[in-house]
């Protein structure tokens, strides 16, 4: 899928210690964000930089709308899933809740997150890490006002989300060894 996949890992880690984040990576209830530390003391900042996707091969999920995704890795042992998502500019996709824990980082745009209601929950910038836990309340995920890159390191085994409809129901499930057919079959 990915023509150098060395190459956007070594890009993403680079980008992290240029923003030098601290982040206690443990589960916790809610996503806490990490904090950005500049070279000044006393100064907050996060770095500008673009990101080239041009070597990433984006494939579509299914039939879902306005999310493409790229498997960096797949480690089956520890059930942890590198994944690159890209989520369309000023789009929601399909409702959704989490069931496994997710290491998240943008890379380009912002990650905005919704209720189910549509109502704005949360803006994650550019450069912004977070460390969630599973939870139960669902939500819908889109990009800011350009397309949004996210890294998500999904550690879980069996069922990592539930896809629902607008009324919550479950329509679908994505599965940790859906992550490992898809890594597979590129």
């Amino acid at each position: 899928m990915i023509s150098d996949p060395a190459r956007v890992r070594k890009t993403i880690h680079r980008a992290a210690a240029h923003t030098r984040f601290l982040c206690a990576l443990r589960p916790v209830r809610k996503p806490i964000p990490c904090i950005l530390v500049s070279s000044q003391p006393g100064e907050a900042t996060v770095a500008t930089h673009s990101f080239d996707d041009s070597n990433i091969t984006w494939s579509r999920l299914g039939d879902l709308e306005y999310l493409h995704y790229s498997i960096l890795s797949v480690d089956e042992s520890n059930r942890i899933a590198e994944v690159l998502f890209k989520f369309a500019a000023n789009e929601k996709i399909v409702l959704h809740r989490h069931k496994a824990h997710n290491n998240t980082f943008v890379v380009q745009g912002e990650h905005r997150l919704y209720k189910p209601d549509g109502s704005l929950k949360e803006v994650r910038r550019v450069g912004s890490m977070t460390c969630s836990a599973p939870d139960i309340e669902p939500h819908r995920e889109g990009g800011g006002d350009q397309d949004a890159i996210v890294m998500f390191s999904i550690r879980g085994d069996g069922v990592l989300y539930e896809l629902m409809d607008d009324e919550q129901n479950q329509i679908g499930t994505i599965t940790f060894q859906d992550l490992v057919d898809l890594s597979s079959a590129a």
